[in-house]
């Protein structure tokens, strides 16, 4: 396979993966990859297991660049299509007296100051970072892949709605199973036609627990499946006309609810959303800012967050991410 030119991290999952890991680590009692807090007890494992993902996969991938994208906002067209969207909690369920809001309100606390950190630190180790206001690092990544990065481009993520974006010269490597998902090894590695991954997330919809976008009741994923790839197309006619003919009631169902279809094929499909000349002009000149190395605030900064193990084999931990400026 031919070398990635840019490697585009997607920074919110990453942080959500390892922060969880870390997080679950500390609850029950088991040794958390070091450190935990860094000179002023603030927890810090999610910035240090971040930090460590990306430089493995620096190093394994070894791009010519690499650049971190984080969320600054919801999509606005996508909350007037559906107010509810990414709202794990309903009004009634904001409360002191529900644990999991309360539970979930201190995670996202976390969640942010572990950001604020990562903030300052990606770009002081030669990698860009991306933030737009008001836009979802799922949409930037998109633009970006497709339309203003050299090829061939590697998404690094879990999330599967980034599989969307696979095509010729746009690779989706995912770190725990360590596989690359290509044009080429899609059906085989994720079990269905790239051509009908939207079909799938549409009928199938997204938990509240992650972007709360409703499904049709009592249909699993192995309908949205069936309805998927037994279609002949994924032309709306045909998709209609296949499940209102199907045998089965459940197939049969989601051409009821055929409207709830529609409205999260928009929900779903990265390609909707529309930037500003200006909001691509701003990415573009983000793209293009020179690319340093910063030893010594590194150093520093690592030396307040008490990150030993990079301290303790500087030049071997450091290796990656200045091979990125060579």
């Amino acid at each position: 396979m031919q070398k990635a030119k840019r490697i585009i991290f997607d920074g919110n999952h990453l942080l959500h993966r390892v922060l969880h890991a870390n997080l679950k680590a500390v609850r029950d009692n088991r040794l958390a990859p070091e450190p935990s807090e860094d000179d002023r007890r603030r927890y810090v494992g999610g910035v240090f297991g971040f930090i460590e993902s990306m430089r493995k996969e620096i190093g394994k991938l070894d791009p010519d660049s690499a650049l971190v994208v984080f969320d600054k906002g919801l999509s606005e067209r996508r909350l007037s299509l559906h107010p509810e969207y990414k709202q794990r909690f309903s009004e009634e369920e904001r409360t002191e007296s529900n644990e999991d809001f309360v539970a979930a309100r201190e995670y996202r606390d976390q969640f942010l100051r572990q950001l604020s950190i990562l903030i300052q630190i990606i770009p002081m180790l030669g990698v860009k970072l991306i933030q737009l206001p008001g836009r979802e690092a799922d949409d930037v990544i998109g633009l970006i892949a497709r339309y203003l990065s050299p090829r061939p481009v590697v998404i690094v993520t879990e999330d599967a709605d980034m599989l969307q974006l696979i095509e010729v010269g746009i690779n989706i490597f995912r770190p725990m199973q360590d596989r690359m998902v290509t044009t080429i090894n899609f059906e085989r590695e994720i079990g269905y036609p790239l051509d009908r991954m939207l079909l799938l997330k549409s009928v199938l919809g997204e938990p509240k627990r992650g972007d709360n976008i409703p499904g049709i009741e009592g249909v699993g994923y192995k309908t949205a499946l069936q309805v998927a790839t037994g279609s002949p197309s994924t032309a709306w006619g045909d998709v209609y006309d296949f499940c209102a003919g199907h045998a089965s009631k459940r197939v049969r169902k989601v051409s009821e609810s055929f409207h709830t279809v529609k409205r999260n094929e928009h929900l779903v499909d990265i390609s909707k959303e529309i930037f500003t000349q200006s909001e691509i002009d701003t990415m573009r000149d983000a793209l293009g800012v020179p690319r340093r190395f910063d030893d010594q605030g590194i150093l520093e900064l690592f030396t307040t967050l008490k990150f030993q193990r990079p301290l303790d084999s500087w030049d071997s931990w450091t290796t990656p991410f200045v091979r990125l400026l060579n």
